[in-house]
């Protein structure tokens, strides 16, 4: 078992590297305790002093005034984090608004385009049924004029020129 002086020697390093605060030198009772503390606090990281503020632990009106101040920070910063959602949020019904404008016209654009290819379709097979008539009764006269025996064509009736 350690000497007493080296027990103090060792807890002044340890509370040097703050390890230890006097509060925590002040409850213990026993060497035991000690041992148990030191071989916790070095397992346990330690914490980064940007985010943790010592305050003497003699002056309670310091510690409350800095537990105030961190508490109106963190107020502050859920504020701010409550502003930033309520934005992204807004931003993302814009959004969500302007995709379901650009579908619709999408779809009634498709829609205006399948009807017309429809009626283009429907106009080509009407013209190509007329073109097949119109070669059909041409072929007729070819033939008539054949059996004829004229040299000349015979041209079709008047009723036929508006297929020509």
């Amino acid at each position: 078992m350690p000497k007493n002086s080296e027990l103090t020697q060792e807890l002044e390093q340890e509370f040097a590297k703050g390890n230890f605060k006097p509060s925590q030198l002040k409850r213990s009772k026993s060497t035991g305790d000690l041992d148990d503390k030191n071989k916790r606090l070095k397992e346990e990281p330690s914490p980064s002093p940007e985010v943790f503020y010592e305050a003497p632990e003699e002056n309670p009106a310091e510690l409350k005034a800095k537990i105030s101040q961190l508490e109106d920070q963190v107020l502050e910063l859920r504020l701010e984090k409550i502003k930033d959602f309520g934005e992204y949020l807004e931003k993302k019904k814009t959004l969500e608004g302007e995709l379901e404008q650009t579908v619709d016209y999408g779809e009634k654009e498709i829609t205006r385009l399948e009807t017309k290819l429809r009626h283009l379709n429907k106009k080509k097979l009407s013209l190509e049924q007329q073109i097949f008539s119109a070669q059909s009764e041409a072929k007729k006269w070819e033939l008539k004029a054949i059996n004829a025996g004229s040299k000349e064509p015979v041209k079709p009736q008047s009723s036929d020129n508006h297929l020509l």
